[in-house]
């Protein structure tokens, strides 16, 4: 993935002179473009501008990116900005960006690049814009517009193996889990639990078309708690039990003989 978001960087900065970095969810900078060393400001009060304004983001419940002004400990400048936003609402794939830092006043003393305020959102756009082409694969295979719901469903592609809870990915999100829980069920139309083990059920499927794996092996390495439960969800969801799914795709014709006609 990190090739492809060094690639949104360039492709970002080429189109806005501006700097841009992706971050986790603990304010991590894992990627900036340009380097560090040519920012306009000193680096540890920028770094306190970046965190403050993905504070903001994170407080937000459906707004798609959010504006600060810069700010330090001893530093305030109003006319200079700071953008976060999700690192693509359509994808939810995991991680933050944030641009800046801009100039919302045509004449600034610190030779920033000038954005009105009403160009943000499309900065924002193009920014999504360029991330989708390239990442166009992975957009193909998410359905959903609303970009909490896709990086739930990220995450569980990500982590279904594990033990996983809404309240889990909800932490990790810096979302309120009843917020959450409400969305993905207006969303989708399942609860969190039945879209998991319906995914989990359609990854074991592949295990045991493929295999000879034990069906407790196979329950435990996608996530479910017990072979038990495992296999009453899997008939609840395909109707035939995970024996009688594996038997059916390797089942020889009579005599032991291959059909060939």
């Amino acid at each position: 993935m990190i090739q492809y978001i060094e690639k949104v960087l360039t492709d970002f900065h080429a189109c806005t002179d501006m700097y841009i970095g992706l971050f986790d969810y603990s304010d991590n900078c894992l990627l900036l473009y340009p380097d560090a060393c040519t920012l306009p400001f000193d680096s540890a009060d920028t770094y306190k501008a970046v965190r403050h304004t993905l504070s903001l983001l994170y407080v937000q419940k459906d707004a798609p990116y959010v504006t600060s002004s810069y700010k330090s400990s001893d530093l305030f400048i109003k006319n200079v900005c700071f953008t976060a936003c999700y690192l693509n609402p359509v994808l939810g794939i995991d991680g933050v960006y944030v641009f800046g830092p801009y100039s919302i006043k045509k004449e600034t003393e610190y030779n920033l690049p000038y954005v009105p305020k009403v160009g943000e959102k499309h900065l924002v756009e193009l920014l999504h814009s360029i991330t989708t082409e390239h990442f166009a694969d992975k957009s193909a295979s998410l359905a959903y517009q609303n970009y909490h719901i896709n990086r739930i469903i990220s995450y569980v592609e990500s982590h279904y193996q594990d033990s996983l809870s809404l309240k889990r990915i909800a932490s990790h999100l810096h979302m309120d889990m009843c917020y959450l829980c409400r969305l993905f069920k207006s969303e989708t139309g399942q609860t969190f639990t039945e879209f998991l083990n319906n995914y989990r059920v359609e990854m074991s499927k592949n295990l045991l078309r493929h295999g000879t794996r034990s069906f407790l092996e196979i329950s435990q390495s996608v996530g479910f708690s017990s072979q038990s439960y495992y296999c009453r969800i899997f008939k609840k969801l395909s109707g035939i039990t995970p024996k009688e799914y594996r038997n059916s795709f390797h089942q020889l014709p009579q005599n032991g003989r291959h059909n060939t006609s």
